[in-house]
């Protein structure tokens, strides 16, 4: 057993040792520690309201109109619904994900409006949690752009293939607009790279 315990902390060691030596070679600095005990603590607490409020949709469709079962179903799904969103909007929880994780949530998000009710209470809880997820993702997009120190071949692929994303989005969507701004901020930069 002591053996395996000393093996497992010096491949740990080892792949922190590796970590910082790649950071070393132009990857993007790390991003800062989570502000709570877990990284994904308000998504966690958003699927936990997502539920709720779903449940008490169901409850409140299937009242009887004007009964005090309806009343108490909506304000019940009404409350789910602005904490659902309070917990993506709180806990900085988007900010140690990766883009691609980000992107995949908002994507998640807009099936889903997609699939609700039009004028629906769901369809309201997508359509926000959306927007807010596709703005973090804006903002973190930027910042991985901002910070790849490359050689100009491979800022030149990325640059390629941040294109190709912004060429299969929706137009004038959100996810549209992410990677208008990002591919724009790496072509802008190439010129200088290539001279350096």
């Amino acid at each position: 057993m002591k053996v395996i315990s000393i093996f497992a902390v010096i491949l740990s060691f080892s792949l922190q040792l590796l970590s910082l030596v790649a950071w070393g070679q132009g990857h993007p600095p790390p991003y800062p520690p989570p502000p709570y005990g877990s990284p994904n603590y308000g998504i966690q607490e958003y699927e936990v309201e997502e539920a709720n409020a779903i449940s008490w949709s169901r409850k409140y469709d299937q009242a009887p109109a004007g009964s005090w079962e309806e009343g108490y179903a909506q304000d019940q799904r009404d409350q789910s619904t602005r904490r659902a969103l309070q917990a993506i909007r709180g806990y900085q929880v988007f900010d140690r994900m990766s883009s691609q994780d980000i992107e995949r949530f908002a994507d998640q998000q807009e099936r889903k409006y997609q699939a609700s009710p039009s004028g629906s209470a769901l369809e309201y809880l997508y359509s926000q949690a959306r927007d807010i997820a596709y703005e973090a993702f804006h903002r973190q997009l930027q910042w991985e752009v901002e910070n790849f120190n490359r050689d100009w071949r491979e800022l030149d692929q990325y640059a390629l293939t941040l294109d190709q994303k912004y060429q299969a989005t929706p137009a004038g969507s959100a996810k549209e607009r992410a990677y208008d701004r990002a591919r724009r901020t790496v072509f802008d930069r190439l010129p200088e790279v290539v001279r350096l």
